[in-house]
């Protein structure tokens, strides 16, 4: 899955997180945001694709400073 996500899609993982007590979720996006995909990996280290799509948006943490 990584070959698929990184070759044809050109994402790069973002960001992950325990989803207890079985798996591990990850978030993987376009460096353009042009595509996300959310990918559970079990751990059994099967993995699935739970979603995929278009328009990432980064949203800012609330109170944090931007560079705009």
């Amino acid at each position: 899955m990584v070959n698929i996500l990184t070759d044809s899609y050109k994402e790069e993982i973002r960001g992950r997180g325990l989803d207890n007590p079985n798996g591990l979720i990850e978030l993987w996006t376009s460096k353009s945001n042009e595509t996300y995909s959310i990918v559970l990996t079990m751990v059994t280290g099967q993995s699935c694709l739970i979603s995929h799509g278009t328009d990432w948006e980064v949203v800012p943490v609330i109170g944090q400073q931007t560079n705009d």
